[in-house]
C-alpha cells in the first residue's frame, strides 16, 4: 500500500480574503461565501446541522454585520459566526460577543487560525456567565502529496463544558433517533459522495444538503406518525418558479408526479415526492420505510439539481 505525505497549506494560499470580495485582478472567492457554501463540515465539528441564514447579517437599528448567521435544525437555535486569518485579537472576540447580543444568537463561534491563550481564558470565562453558549474552531487546510488543497479541518479548541449535551428524550424522541441512525448508516453506503450532518435528530424529517450546491438546498425525508412518507425540499419563491417551469422535466426525472405546494404567504413553498400508501411508524416497518426513503432522495437529488444548477447560472 502506497502511503501518501500530508502537507500544511497556508490558509491565504486557499482563500485569499476572509470576506469574499473580489477586486479586478483577483476573483477567487473567500473563507466567508466558502463556509457559507459548506456549513456541515463546521456543523460536524460543532455537533450540529446548520442551516445557512444570513451573511454579511446586520440587525435592526445596527450597522455591525455578523459573517455569518446560521440555525441549528435540531435546536431551531441561531448561531453567529466570526471568521478570522491569523492569530486571534480583542477586536474579532468583542465583535463575536456584540453580534451574539444584537442577534439574540444561542450559539457563538470564533472561527481562527491561531487561538491565543489570553482568547481561550476569555471564551471558557464567558460559557460560565453567559446564557450564550461560545466556541473557538481552528481553521487548517491540508493536501495530501503536495495535491491541490482539498482537506479543510475545522477543529473544536474551546467549546462550553459538558459539551455536546446530552439531554433526556421520551419515547417518539428515542425512537426517531434510533431510526434515522440506522437511515444515515445504510445511506452512507449507498451515496458515498453526498455529505451529511452526521447527529440523527428526534423528530420526523432529517435534512440533507444536496453535493454540489448551497448548504441551503436540501431534501428531507419524512416519516411522520400518521402520515405518508416523503421526501421534499424547501424552495423559495424563485427556486419553485424555476423548478415549477421544469416541473415536465423532473417529473419524468423521476418517473412520477410531485405535489407542488406553492405557499405565497410564506417565505418557503415545498415541493414533495409522497409515497403511495400510510406506513404507520412502527419497528416492523422501518427497513421498508428506510429503503423508500434512501431511493426516493436519490432520485429527487438526480431529478433537481441540474434545473437548480441552471437556475444558478440565469442568477445575475
Amino acid at each position: 500500500m502506497e502511503i501518501g505525505t500530508l502537507t500544511k497549506m497556508a490558509i491565504r494560499d486557499v482563500w485569499p480574503t476572509e470576506d469574499g470580495r473580489k477586486s479586478k485582478e483577483q476573483q477567487e472567492e473567500g473563507f466567508t461565501p466558502w463556509l457559507e457554501n459548506n456549513p456541515d463540515l463546521l456543523g460536524e465539528a460543532l455537533g450540529m446541522d446548520l442551516v445557512h441564514e444570513r451573511t454579511e447579517a446586520t440587525a435592526k437599528g445596527s450597522g455591525l454585520r455578523a459573517d455569518l448567521l446560521f440555525h441549528d435544525e435540531i435546536t431551531s437555535k441561531r448561531v453567529v459566526v466570526e471568521n478570522m486569518f491569523g492569530k486571534t485579537d480583542h477586536k474579532h472576540l468583542g465583535q463575536l460577543v456584540t453580534y451574539a447580543a444584537v442577534h439574540a444568537a444561542a450559539y457563538a463561534v470564533l472561527i481562527s487560525e491561531n487561538f491565543k491563550d489570553e482568547h481561550r481564558i476569555a471564551l471558557k470565562l464567558l460559557n460560565r456567565n453567559s446564557d450564550c453558549r461560545f466556541f473557538g474552531v481552528s481553521l487548517e487546510v491540508w493536501s495530501i502529496n503536495d495535491s491541490p488543497p482539498a482537506a479543510p479541518l475545522l477543529r473544536v479548541e474551546v467549546c462550553p463544558d459538558g459539551w455536546p449535551p446530552k439531554p433526556e428524550l421520551n419515547d417518539s424522541e428515542a425512537q426517531y433517533q434510533e431510526f434515522w441512525t440506522n437511515f444515515l448508516q445504510a445511506f452512507s453506503g449507498r451515496y458515498k459522495d453526498w455529505r451529511q450532518n452526521r447527529t440523527p435528530v428526534k423528530v420526523n424529517s432529517l435534512g440533507l444538503p444536496l453535493p454540489g450546491l448551497p448548504g441551503t438546498c436540501r431534501i428531507y425525508p419524512s416519516f411522520p406518525k400518521g402520515g405518508k412518507l416523503r421526501v421534499f425540499m424547501y424552495c423559495s419563491k424563485v427556486e419553485f418558479h424555476g423548478l415549477h417551469e421544469a416541473k415536465a422535466q423532473i417529473e419524468s426525472r423521476l418517473g412520477e408526479p410531485l405535489k407542488w405546494d406553492r405557499k405565497d404567504q410564506q417565505k418557503r413553498s415545498v415541493i414533495s415526492l409522497c409515497h403511495a400508501q400510510e406506513i404507520p411508524f412502527s419497528k416492523d416497518n422501518w427497513q421498508r420505510a428506510q429503503d423508500w426513503l434512501i431511493d426516493a432522495a436519490g432520485r429527487m437529488r438526480e431529478a433537481v439539481t441540474p434545473v437548480i444548477l441552471d437556475l444558478g447560472d440565469e442568477t445575475p
